[in-house]
C-alpha cells in the first residue's frame, strides 16, 4: 500500500472522526503485485484503495 495521491505530494490525505476504532485514517492505493495469501484464500489488492492508520498496542 502506498498514500493515495494528493495536490500537496508531500503530505498524504488524512480523514478525521472517519472510524469509531480510528479517529484518524489516511487513504492508500495497493501497489502493483500487492497480493496476500493464507488458509487457502487469496486477496490482490493491487490498484484498489484501502486506509491505513497509526494503531498503538499495549497490553
Amino acid at each position: 500500500m502506498q498514500p493515495a495521491p494528493s495536490f500537496d505530494t508531500d503530505h498524504e490525505i488524512w480523514a478525521e472522526n472517519a472510524h469509531p476504532f480510528a479517529s484518524k485514517i489516511a487513504f492508500a492505493v495497493g501497489t502493483s503485485g500487492s497480493t496476500f495469501s493464507d488458509h487457502g484464500m487469496t486477496w490482490d489488492n493491487s490498484g484498489k484503495n484501502g486506509h491505513y492508520a497509526p494503531i498503538s498496542w499495549s497490553g
